[in-house]
């Protein structure tokens, strides 16, 4: 059930807000509360209705199978209108050829919109081939997300005893495993493990978190306690002891750490989740290998970025240059996971089954060559860091529904929105590279796991000059854009340009209605997030 969780009266609603979150039950009791989640995030994500007067042209004046629509504009609760993906149920055709009309039912994506179009004047000695054109189309505009989010619990019944105890098993176990490895790896370990010695004063702790920080090993994260949990997971450990760390009596702070410190440190491979022991302040966290499965698998993930970034990366490269060479080598190198995804609905995103572990890390894509977004993002990150970009990853919805990872990425010290995993697609190329937060916000609906709560705002993406239409030449205003169109249709026979983000169907239609007039020829085409799409 969706229980509200925090009712507050009006005059305190701006500063605290609504948050909600979801509690399982039975007759031998309850859950814990999930991840909260805030209304104004909510909003953003849940449809209320279709978006009609948007969808007018259409939906309701389709001549021909190619003029079949491929996106409806949808009505989100926040009032903002976003387009979603059409999946048609091509078993449902009804010819009436007679009437030389067709009827198809469709259901729109992400939503629990259905519709039933009709086209007209249909063609039919090219329908066949026409039905499997849109059918093409259809399945690439569809976005591919695919994160998985570990779980995280509080365990309130543990004791000081039991704590205790597992704690010094897990030690003996790590005495054990040093005696094992070689005198360098020894002192890394030492090294990572100094913050233990000598406690941080809170003032000095508060001053680590004032901005993002990298340290020798490569960790990011926003503040002391969040470092090291990130050290001590990438060594696998199962017992993180957070007891001096003042902030972590507020066992808010130990979640916040622990999503960050995951999310933002790609070489963390395989966690499953965890739980918190409030009482002894310690972290409990479960992996899907062991430490030497884990090892080996970041040693072949090093030595890749390494050879990686020695094919694509040079010194005299600007950070655009740098950013467009790891989009462009995740586009053409990593192909895109589709069973792992279907294998992670089958359990609504909360885990996989083994043999798709490594498509949801960055071994995946860099390694195997295959993954979902979590793969493609910690990727990005991994190669960004190699090339000292500035990146993180970032944890939401795509389409508002679908759990999803992508990246933000700092350019000439402005941030920018990037998503490889989407920009790896043959009918679109690129339509989510370098998008301000606003451009981007009805297709990445952000949460807030991926860094400490407050810091979202340091990341902010506000401009977009160096999107990718802009920078190539290939955007242009809607009263000019028209033009350029039909100069590419004349040559190429395709066209694909982009124009504001919001246009809507009138404006769309619009545009290629003008487009057919100039060059007298039959169109058919699309648009999304203000990417037009005509071909002969």
């Amino acid at each position: 059930e969706l229980l509200e969780f925090v009712d507050l009266d009006a005059e305190y609603d701006e500063y605290y807000g609504e948050y909600y979150g979801m509690i399982a039950y039975n007759s031998e009791g309850a859950s814990s509360m999930s991840n909260l989640i805030s209304a104004a995030d909510l909003a953003k994500m849940l449809p209320t209705e279709k978006a009609s007067h948007a969808n007018e042209e259409a939906f309701f004046d389709i001549n021909g199978t190619l003029d079949l629509p491929a996106v409806m504009c949808v009505t989100m609760c926040d009032g903002s209108t976003a387009q979603k993906v059409i999946d048609y149920d091509f078993d449902s055709i009804e010819k009436v050829e007679e009437d030389n009309y067709f009827i198809i039912q469709a259901k729109i994506c992400q939503t629990p919109f259905t519709e039933e179009i009709h086209a007209y004047d249909v063609n039919w000695d090219t329908f066949d081939a026409d039905i499997e054109a849109i059918k093409v189309r259809q399945e690439e505009l569809k976005n591919k997300g695919g994160n998985v989010a570990p779980s995280l619990t509080i365990d309130e019944s543990s004791s000081s005893d039991d704590a205790s105890d597992d704690k010094e098993e897990e030690d003996t176990k790590a005495e054990e495993d040093n005696k094992t490895e070689d005198t360098e790896t020894k002192e890394e370990v030492e090294e990572k493990e100094e913050p233990k010695k000598e406690e941080p004063k809170e003032e000095e702790k508060e001053d680590d978190t004032a901005e993002l920080i990298d340290i020798e090993v490569g960790v990011t994260a926003n503040s002391a306690m969040s470092e090291y949990v990130a050290i001590n997971m990438l060594e696998t450990e199962a017992v993180i002891d957070l007891s001096e760390f003042p902030e972590s009596a507020n066992t808010e702070k130990i979640v916040d750490a622990f999503f960050e410190a995951q999310y933002q440190n790609p070489l963390i491979l395989g966690v499953q989740g965890g739980s918190i022991d409030p009482e002894n302040r310690v972290l409990y966290v479960e992996y899907d290998f062991d430490k030497e499965v884990t090892a080996g698998k970041q040693e072949e993930i090093r030595a890749k970025v390494e050879e990686i970034a020695g094919e694509i990366f040079n010194a005299d490269m600007s950070d655009l240059e740098k950013e467009s060479a790891i989009n462009e080598w995740l586009c053409e190198n990593a192909y895109y996971d589709d069973a792992a995804l279907e294998n992670a609905e089958k359990y609504s995103f909360t885990q996989v089954d083994e043999e798709f572990y490594d498509s949801f890390t960055a071994y995946g894509c860099l390694v195997n060559g295959v993954g979902v977004c979590a793969s493609y993002s910690a990727s990005f990150k991994l190669l960004a860091d190699a090339a000292g970009l500035d990146s993180i990853v970032v944890t939401g919805y795509l389409d508002g529904s679908v759990p999803h990872a992508w990246n933000k990425v700092n350019v000439d010290d402005t941030w920018y929105i990037v998503d490889s995993t989407n920009n790896d697609n043959d009918t679109i190329d690129n339509a989510l590279f370098n998008l301000s937060d606003s451009a981007a916000g009805s297709t990445l609906v952000e949460n807030d796991n991926f860094v400490l709560n407050g810091k979202e705002a340091s990341y902010a993406a506000g401009e977009d000059e160096l999107e990718y239409y802009h920078t190539t030449n290939r955007y242009y205003e809607t009263d000019v854009i028209a033009d350029e169109l039909v100069a590419l249709l004349e040559s190429d026979g395709k066209a694909v340009l982009r124009t504001e983000y919001d246009i809507d169907d009138e404006t769309f239609y619009g545009i290629a209605q003008e487009v057919a007039n100039q060059t007298q020829s039959n169109l058919s085409g699309f648009y999304w997030m203000g990417v037009i799409n005509l071909e002969q």
